[in-house]
C-alpha cells in the first residue's frame, strides 16, 4: 500500500443521485431555452408597415414636409420617394417617421419607402401624388381673370389718348373707361365722361 492514497468512501445514495439530475436538468433547459430563442439573442424585430402617408397630393415647385405612419419603424431609418432619397428622415417612434423632400420633382404618382437601419423595408405602392403648379392665365379681354380674380382694365389707343388729354386739361371727369359718370361722394356728375 505503499504510495497509495486511501481511499475515503463519500456520502452515496439518494442525495448524490439528485443533485446530479438537477445539473443535468438544468444544462437541459438551458439548451432548450438557446434553441426557442435564437441562442440567446433577442427575437427579430418585426417588419416595418407603412399605413398613411401625408400628403397624399404634393406640388413639385416646393418642398414637401412628410408625415410617414405606420409600425416598426427604427430609430435612424431613411425614407425614400420614387428614386429619390427624403432629406432630413426623423424617427419619432416606432409608428411614425417624418422626412422633407426637396424640388426640383417630378409630377407624377409616387411610391414611398422606409427602410430601417436592420435592411427591413416597408413600401407602399402610389403614396402620393406629385402635381406640377397650375400654370399662370392670361387676363381675359371681358376684364374678369380666367380664374375669377379681379377684373383687369383693359385700353385700347383711343382710351389712353383721351385719358392723357384729361390729364392736361387738369384731370375734369376723369374715370376708367366703361366706368359710367362717377362722381366723388357728395360732388354731382358734370356730365362729362
Amino acid at each position: 500500500m505503499a504510495g497509495r492514497t486511501p481511499r475515503v468512501p463519500g456520502p452515496r445514495g439518494p442525495a448524490q443521485g439528485a443533485g446530479l439530475l438537477s445539473v443535468a436538468l438544468a444544462a437541459l433547459c438551458a439548451i432548450v431555452m438557446a434553441a426557442c430563442t435564437g441562442g440567446g439573442a433577442e427575437p427579430p424585430a418585426p417588419a416595418p408597415v407603412i399605413r398613411q402617408v401625408l400628403p397624399e397630393r404634393a406640388r413639385t415647385d416646393g418642398q414637401v414636409f412628410l408625415v410617414i405612419r405606420g409600425d416598426g419603424f427604427q430609430p435612424g431609418a431613411t425614407v425614400q420617394v420614387g428614386d429619390r432619397t427624403a432629406g432630413r428622415a426623423t424617427w419619432v417612434n416606432a409608428q411614425t417617421v417624418t422626412a422633407v423632400l426637396s424640388p426640383p420633382l417630378d409630377p407624377g404618382e409616387r411610391e414611398v419607402r422606409v427602410t430601417n437601419p436592420d435592411g427591413s423595408t416597408a413600401v407602399m405602392p402610389a403614396a402620393m401624388v406629385l402635381e406640377a403648379p397650375p400654370r399662370p392665365q392670361p387676363p381675359s379681354r371681358d376684364g374678369g381673370g380666367r380664374d375669377g380674380g379681379l377684373p383687369v382694365p383693359t385700353f385700347d389707343l383711343d382710351d389712353l389718348l383721351d385719358l392723357l388729354d384729361r390729364l392736361r386739361s387738369g384731370l375734369p371727369g376723369l374715370t376708367p373707361p366703361g366706368a359710367g359718370n362717377v362722381s366723388p361722394p357728395g360732388r354731382e356728375p358734370s356730365g362729362r365722361n
